[in-house]
């Protein structure tokens, strides 16, 4: 090793300063140039693309929460969805205190449905209800009795959302 050296040692003093001078400058930037190269911007590509990745999660994250009892419902509506609407119908009308109607028949996925007597603000609470389960009104067809004031006959005509 101390001949190596030596011999470095020799070929330095046999230069000339100014090719010294360059020497010294190359054996400076070079190292210097690799590690920025091989080093320091591999690993700034690396922190860049990461940085980019949190702010997409974190967007991500920020739409999930804000739209998060929209997914619940439309959870909710998927598993309604997949109920008979008989079924539908029955749950709504035990939520809101709906009478028995006076005729009720099924037709392929429509139900058509009559109450002889119904307190007009009951049928809007049940409508509501059954529109909350995914059931869609196709027809409506009321008419006032003027000896009970706020009471209806009314006939429908219902039939479950297709989903899609």
């Amino acid at each position: 090793m101390n001949e190596w050296l030596n011999q470095w040692q020799q070929r330095w003093a046999g230069m000339p300063e100014r090719e010294q001078r360059a020497l010294a400058v190359l054996l400076v930037v070079v190292p210097l140039f690799l590690f920025y190269e091989v080093v320091f911007m591999p690993a700034l590509h690396w922190k860049q693309q990461l940085h980019q990745r949190l702010q997409a999660t974190e967007k991500l994250s920020a739409f999930l929460q804000q739209h998060e009892q929209d997914l619940q419902r439309a959870s909710q509506f998927e598993h309604m969805a997949a109920q008979p609407l008989p079924a539908l119908m029955q749950q709504a009308a035990m939520m809101t205190g709906m009478p028995a109607p006076s005729s009720m028949a099924q037709t392929g996925s429509q139900v058509q449905v009559q109450f002889a007597t119904v307190a007009f603000n009951t049928l809007a609470a049940y409508l509501d209800q059954l529109e909350q389960r995914g059931v869609t009104l196709e027809t409506l067809d009321l008419a006032a009795i003027p000896s009970q004031a706020g009471k209806v006959h009314a006939a429908l005509v219902l039939a479950a959302r297709q989903s899609g």
